[in-house]
């Protein structure tokens, strides 16, 4: 954790971006009582203010709104505005209804490889489909383009599957799949080129997600989209081009230099020292059908990470043409939050194009007079000008930039059996006819438009390519699920049993309506099988749009990975998270959930709409863990006073780099603990800088204060909230909280308890190579915690501290029967509060729907030594006490039909303990002057005791708990 500067404020007032929640404009409105002038290093008071608001722009409607306790703490003129809701208006996902694959036989085509597919009969039937009774009129193939959904909420996107336009070719016409049978269709690769008009340049694109697009074939239900015919044009004044634009690009994804972060970069380089040179890379390519006596252009990205000036030369090897060079920027290896590698600028160089054989070979050279920097390509293009001329019977071709016919003769074919199709459009392909063929030539003329450049393959009998593999799709319909649910659970086809059984807890035990969504069947509806997160996103964001009752938590069950193609491990990807764009910045990268529940504006413009959890599961058996933890802590939990206990833990303040953070983590801690907690809960406080230090060759250690946490969370507590130095394994540079050490000793079953870490990196769940502290906490069968709020990636200390700040300000709410507040409730209420990149960080590992264990049910004491309490009443040592009090029911009616035992403790007044090193004195509890139990007759109770001898003369006040089992 890191702490920016500190900033002086130069407004008393100052209002936020507006935002919408639950069909409601906001605004956050930031009152400051005074301001600050730097220029005179004055202050100003605010002494009262009037604040109008108007909305402009926005239409209202009145409805029968519901009430809602999350908007009423969050809005204050709720009541004002509860029953003027946004106006209904006709947008994105608003398309209710139901899906195509609800019915009919479905089948998966992958496809890697850009180009002309046939479809034959005999690779249908070997796959297990019944051809014999498929009608070949009705066949259908489905498919949205393979590119990445837009991440931006509003932005146009698919509304269902996109049938694609195919040739069938039945060769007697009987409308049957014969042998001799055969569909074709296009082919897009989710590697592919995109024009940019304005700069009339190409660039290359790739699908973050997967390397294959995926088709859907159907058949016998309605008439097929065929091939349209586009008329080749017959005219003398046309535009004959000699040569295209002949494009290659590499994309490697070999290294995530952070783990974190969508960019993945290529083959790494380092210096050349000594005898061992690992500086060089050369890749060769074959520039099919190279004009020689044009120019060729590279157009390239590098990276490195280097602490001293380094660079890369860059030449063309097979001439020995020397290209340029591109020097990067250094980075800091000790800086833990700038960036950990620098990458180029996009860098172009033109060379000549009288290539050997037309053979490229290009060089990369990395120089650094580091000897621990590296380098690394992240991708490449060459451009250059090609001849119509086709290889291997195919052709891929551009028509020029202008407007105009323009004629094309394409040569090279094996037979006169050309067929060439205008694949500009991938949903709607055309053939071109009649074609002029002639010893193995093609030409053809066509229209073209200005910034809108057509895409042609000419393909001969040897072009086309053939169907690798046919896997069946199981029928879904969550378009048409539109009757909405409070909690949609997420999770892969493996954990499905888990999952039902956790809806149908919840719908039994809490009323919560319950919607268990497949991944799969999520993939398919709304991105056409890829396994796209944005995916996940839309179909929230259809329900919210269109569903009867709009969901408000949603639970992720499965572990995800940055790893989405399994580059590094072969963790399966059972619920993916949203990895950020940026890669190398380490304050800058993050995952996130939140992005699935961001339905109305991009992430980071505005708060979440839906309370969202993850439960980490790996396998059967954490899942089936975390949901008996659910119901085992939610249905038949252990009673005992653990249940008002709050376990405080403060860090030091030396760190491993040499610095001292001194008091700032302890002094945080009490803040949060004195300000911010409830006075009728009970505080634990662990703070490091009270307990021995040892120093071994391990490092600075502090094993009794790593002993009292784990018994401490044995005996039980409700939260355990640390605040300092942390990673995905331990807490504080002392190692109080060890994953390997401390979890295991974890055996609080029933006992279950919430950790809050504000702290780096403790919930960063998405590594297929380490299990976090967080992962572990949840999974484990027999202890650990009901869930974990934290970070999954690095964040500032001062910014933690105020989102910890502002969660205590909901987690502890009760509603009008005295029902806990959930914990997503809380997570959510303080995401509308706070919503900065480093509380997108922050995520719920756990289920959001969860109540905290809170005690129910209200005692008071009504009075001591028959003197109601509304006065202060000294005691004595040796003083006698007689503590009067009552039971309420929820509704604040005295529960007269309560009579058992309780178990009432009588604390001396708090302690100020000092810390020397710093000079601070913090609260502590006082000591016990009695605990016993008491009698409860008729919902009232009555306790006499004597004041012991130890007690402290601090004349402050003391605390009376009374714990009671109904």
């Amino acid at each position: 954790m890191k702490g920016p500067s500190t900033t002086f404020i130069n407004q008393f007032i100052a209002f936020d971006q507006p935002f919408e929640i639950r069909g409601h404009i906001a605004v956050r409105i930031r009152v400051y009582p005074y301001t600050y002038d730097s220029t005179t290093g004055s202050y100003s008071i605010l002494k009262n203010a009037i604040i109008r608001i108007s909305s402009v722009g926005s239409e209202v409607e009145l409805g029968g709104v519901k009430e809602d306790k999350i908007l009423a703490s969050l809005l204050v003129n709720f009541q004002q505005v509860k029953n003027a809701v946004l106006k209904a208006v006709p947008r994105l996902m608003k398309t209710a209804g139901y899906s195509l694959l609800s019915q009919g036989q479905w089948y998966e085509i992958p496809v890697t490889t850009s180009g002309i597919y046939k479809l034959t009969q005999s690779v249908l039937k070997s796959a297990g489909v019944p051809v014999d009774q498929i009608q070949m009129n009705t066949i259908r193939i489905f498919n949205n383009g393979g590119t990445e959904l837009p991440q931006d909420p509003r932005a146009p996107r698919p509304q269902e599957l996109i049938e694609n336009s195919i040739y069938i070719y039945d060769a007697n016409g009987n409308n049957k799949f014969d042998p001799e049978d055969y569909i074709v269709f296009y082919g897009r690769s989710p590697r592919e080129w995109a024009y940019n008009p304005a700069t009339k340049t190409y660039s290359h694109y790739l699908n973050h997600y997967t390397e294959a697009n995926y088709y859907f074939f159907t058949f016998n239900g309605n008439p097929s989209k065929r091939m349209q015919v586009i008329p080749s044009i017959q005219s003398s004044a046309v535009i004959q081009p000699t040569t295209f634009q002949g494009k290659i690009f590499q994309e490697d994804e070999t290294y995530n230099l952070l783990s974190s972060g969508k960019d993945w970069f290529g083959t790494e380089l380092k210096p050349a020292i000594g005898s061992t040179d690992q500086s060089t890379a050369i890749f060769v390519n074959k520039l099919l059908g190279l004009d020689p006596d044009s120019n060729i252009t590279y157009r390239f990205r590098v990276v490195a990470r280097s602490d001293q000036y380094n660079y890369f030369q860059v030449s063309e090897n097979a001439t020995g043409t020397q290209l340029g060079t591109v020097s990067i920027p250094v980075v800091y290896y000790n800086d833990d939050q700038g960036n950990f590698a620098n990458e180029s600028p996009v860098t172009t160089f033109v060379g000549p194009g009288n290539l050997p054989d037309g053979r490229s070979a290009l060089k990369f050279v990395f120089n650094s007079s580091s000897s621990t920097a590296s380098g690394y390509i992240d991708w490449y293009e060459i451009f250059y000008r090609r001849q119509f001329s086709a290889v291997n019977d195919v052709l891929d071709f551009t028509s020029p930039d202008t407007t105009g016919i323009v004629k094309f003769t394409v040569s090279g074919f094996s037979s006169d059996s050309i067929d060439v199709f205008d694949v500009t459009d991938f949903s709607n392909v055309s053939v071109i006819t009649p074609l002029s063929v002639q010893s193995g030539s093609v030409t053809f003329a066509v229209q073209v438009s200005s910034g809108a450049p057509h895409e042609f393959y000419a393909v001969g009998p040897n072009g086309y390519l053939s169907v690798s593999k046919v896997t069946p799709v199981n029928n879904s319909n969550l378009r048409g699920q539109t009757a909405g649910a409070d909690l949609v659970i997420i999770t892969p086809p493996d954990f499905i049993d888990q999952a039902n059984q956790l809806a149908n807890f919840k719908q039994s035990f809490d009323g919560l309506k319950t919607q268990v969504a497949v991944t799969t069947q999520i993939y398919n509806e709304f991105d056409c099988g890829i396994p796209d997160p944005t995916a996940i996103r839309d179909y929230l964001m259809y329900l919210y749009n269109n569903a009867a009752t709009q969901p408000s938590y949603v639970l992720l069950l499965g572990d995800g990975t940055y790893d989405y193609k399994n580059k590094v491990a072969s963790l399966p990807e059972y619920v993916p998270p949203y990895e950020s764009d940026e890669s190398l910045s380490q304050i800058g990268t993050f995952a996130s959930d939140d992005y699935f529940v961001q339905v109305k504006t991009p992430l980071m413009f505005s708060p979440i709409q839906m309370s969202i959890g993850r439960l980490p599961a790996r396998s059967v058996a954490d899942a089936q863990a975390m949901v008996n933890k659910i119901i085992q802590y939610e249905s038949k939990p252990d009673f005992g006073p653990w249940r008002n206990l709050v376990t405080f833990i403060g860090d030091d303040g030396p760190t491993s780099g040499g610095n001292d953070d001194r008091d700032l983590h302890t002094t945080q801690t009490e803040i949060l603990a004195e300000t911010y907690t409830p006075s009728e809960l009970d505080k634990r406080k662990i703070y490091l800088a009270l307990y021995p230090t040892t120093i071994s060759t391990l490092g600075r250690r502090k094993p009794e204060a790593a002993a009292d946490i784990i018994n401490q969370i044995n005996q039980g507590t409700l939260v355990v909230n640390f605040v300092g130095h942390g990673a995905p394994d331990i807490w504080s540079y002392t190692h109080i909280f060890e994953t390997a050490v401390t979890v295991p000793q974890l055996v609080n079953k029933n006992r279950l308890t919430l950790f809050v870490a504000a702290t780096c990196d403790f919930a960063r769940y998405d590594d297929p190579l380490d299990n976090a502290a967080a992962e572990q906490l949840t999974a484990k069968p027999d202890g650990g915690g009901i869930g974990v709020i934290s970070a999954t990636r690095v964040v500032y200390s001062s910014q933690n501290s105020y989102f910890n700040n502002t969660l205590y300000t909901f987690l502890f709410n009760r509603d009008s029967q005295r029902n806990p507040e959930r914990i997503g409730d809380a997570v959510f209420q303080t995401k509308q509060t706070t919503y900065s990149l480093n509380d997108i960080k922050y995520q719920l590992v756990g289920d959001p729907s969860v109540r905290i264990a809170l005690p129910h049910y209200r005692a008071s004491v009504d009075s001591l030594n028959g003197y109601a309490l509304v006065t202060v009443q000294q005691i004595k040592a040796l003083d006698k006490l007689d503590i009067k009090g009552t039971i309420y029911h929820p509704d604040n009616s005295v529960w007269s039909g309560l009579s058992g035992t309780g178990l009432m403790t009588v604390y001396d007044s708090d302690r100020k303990v000092l810390v020397p090193q710093w000079g601070i004195y913090y609260n502590f509890p006082g000591s016990i002057l009695f605990r016993g139990s008491v009698s409860i007759v008729n919902g009232r109770f009555d306790a006499k005791t004597i004041v012991p001898m130890d007690i402290s003369y601090s004349n402050s006040n003391g605390r009376i708990e009374l714990y009671f089992q109904a």
